[in-house]
């Protein structure tokens, strides 16, 4: 766990253990957001898609995904009404 301060110009300094275990460089974007009245800061990477790739482990196709998931949402809205 680290420490750190807001300077009154609203910047705060990711210490360098994070940034370097994190492999945060100078100009990488950071996705800041509140949760539960926590602050979750995620960095973005320079290529989101290629770094989402392999992500989803399936041999499914995306329109087969699609299906399925048309499927499940017409068998939740059965169940409402």
């Amino acid at each position: 766990m680290s420490l750190g301060k807001i300077s009154t110009r609203g910047q705060v300094v990711i210490p360098k253990s994070l940034r370097n275990k994190l492999g945060l460089k100078p100009n990488t974007v950071i996705l800041f957001e509140e949760m539960q009245g926590k602050l979750l800061l995620t960095p973005i990477p320079d290529d989101p898609i290629q770094a989402a790739r392999g992500i989803l482990k399936t041999t499914r196709t995306a329109e087969e995904l699609m299906r399925e998931y048309r499927r499940e949402e017409l068998k939740l809205e059965s169940k409402k009404g």
